[in-house]
């Protein structure tokens, strides 16, 4: 897992970002530091985090795909960011992997960039199990390599 802050000059929600307030600023730091034993790391599939050197409520995220699932050796990009009132509000979140608007891989993952998150699960988690789930079911779409 990359952990390392950066400007995100062409990130999804930068045109929306305001100064974050100090108390979002510091949870926000602290989740950030806690990802690194949290998140998949392995030859078969990683998630990677940065976020904004200047703005710490814009993160990025890069999942790379599973092995023996219909994701394996895919890297799916996806920009977030943290409204004021998180965590009682859910991030947002855009897809940015979707072929110019053409592709959607899964039910939770719109060719728009919608993405639908669950709000019993944290950001994180939701990204990794829904492209790191095999079950055709859960994912009708898969990519095809």
């Amino acid at each position: 897992m990359c952990l390392a802050p950066l400007k995100l000059e062409r990130h999804y929600f930068a045109s929306n970002s305001q100064d974050v307030a100090p108390r979002l600023a510091n949870r926000l730091a602290k989740e950030f530091a806690g990802l690194s034993s949290s998140l998949p790391m392995t030859s078969g599939g990683a998630v990677f985090v940065r976020m904004d050197e200047s703005h710490a409520q814009l993160w990025r995220v890069l999942i790379t795909g599973p092995q023996d699932t219909p994701y394996e050796n895919g890297c799916f990009l996806f920009d977030v960011t943290f409204t004021p009132d998180y965590p009682l509000d859910p991030p947002k979140v855009q897809f940015l992997t979707t072929g110019g608007g053409r592709e959607r891989l899964n039910p939770n993952l719109y060719a728009c960039g919608k993405v639908c998150l669950s709000l019993t699960l944290t950001l994180a988690l939701t990204l990794a199990l829904t492209l790191y789930n095999p079950n055709p079911n859960l994912n009708p779409n898969p990519i095809q390599p």
